[in-house]
């Protein structure tokens, strides 16, 4: 009987290395450096175009506040039966909205600080945007801009309120003042804080007339200048009827006035039952002094 043998072959392992191994699970050192390239490429094309939207978004948000807050006041205006206000800052930067929201005369004060990159396009105007007791105004237009383009709020003579579409604006200025030389000295340095002194005078015509005062646009034009002083002076209104049976305000009621040179036009009104020929006597006072004007309107 044969004997059965079963020869069996062993094939010997092979052994990597551990430079071997790690060649073959891992990233060379080209294969990172591309990677971290194209991360640059992306990161250098992306954020450009985030902080530019984000920019225009501000400006958008910027610009339907301002357009709210015209239609608060005009809204006002009408519920009220008052005159209501909103002025752009001589800053070109901020704005102060002027709400009579009791109908008692007495203004609230609202002053509202625009975005850092947002501002006031040049040529902006700086008169009050007063609304009558009907919600009418003066046709004009506002316009906020930044790097990104320009939004213009329209206002017709109805007080209706229209936000264009963006467009491409001009090279801005720069908004931060330039402080003065060391060797310079304003003599007359405007502060918020600081009441006019002793040494300014106020000014304003005799007498005002006029006729259509009940209208959005009608009623006598009354200039009030101040000069010769230094600070923000307060210009208060005190109005009385002499004769007729209309009712008669003044838009705006109150306004602050630089003491150092500075003109405002009031309009006296009547509310829109007046009827007949009303005469009125306007006393116009601020710490400068004060003015008496008189007058005679006309529906």
């Amino acid at each position: 009987m044969k004997r059965l043998t079963k020869t069996v072959t062993m094939k010997k392992p092979t052994h990597q290395t551990d430079g071997h191994r790690a060649a073959a699970s891992g990233f060379s050192l080209i294969e990172l450096v591309i990677v971290v390239l194209i991360i640059a490429i992306l990161a250098t094309i992306a954020i450009p175009i985030f902080y530019t939207s984000r920019a225009a978004a501000q400006l958008m948000g910027a610009t339907q506040e301002l357009k709210s807050r015209l239609d608060y006041a005009r809204t006002v205006a009408i519920k009220e039966e008052v005159p209501t206000s909103l002025k752009i800052n001589e800053d070109g930067v901020s704005y102060t909205q002027m709400v009579d929201e009791r109908g008692d005369r007495v203004q609230k004060t609202k002053t509202i600080q625009l975005l850092n990159n947002i501002q006031f396009a040049n040529g902006t105007l700086i008169d009050p945007i007063v609304f009558d007791a009907h919600g009418g105004t003066r046709a004009r237009s506002l316009t906020l801009e930044n790097f990104t383009g320009q939004h213009t709020i329209t206002i017709t003579e109805l007080g209706d309120l229209k936000i264009d579409d963006l467009q491409p604006a001009p090279a801005l200025a720069v908004a931060t003042p330039v402080p003065p030389a060391q060797d310079v000295i304003d003599p007359y340095p405007i502060d918020p804080l600081l009441q006019g002194n002793g040494d300014c005078a106020i000014a304003a015509p005799g007498g005002a007339s006029a006729s259509g005062a009940t209208t959005p646009t009608g009623g006598a034009n009354i200039t009030v200048s101040v000069g010769g002083g230094q600070g923000l002076v307060p210009v208060t209104i005190s109005i009385t009827r002499t004769s007729g049976t209309g009712t008669i305000y003044m838009v705006p009621s109150s306004q602050m006035m630089d003491a150092r040179g500075a003109s405002v036009t009031f309009r006296a009104k009547l509310q829109p039952n007046a009827s007949g020929i009303t005469k009125y006597s306007a006393t116009f006072s601020s710490p400068c002094g004060s003015k008496t004007v008189t007058g005679t309107l006309k529906p």
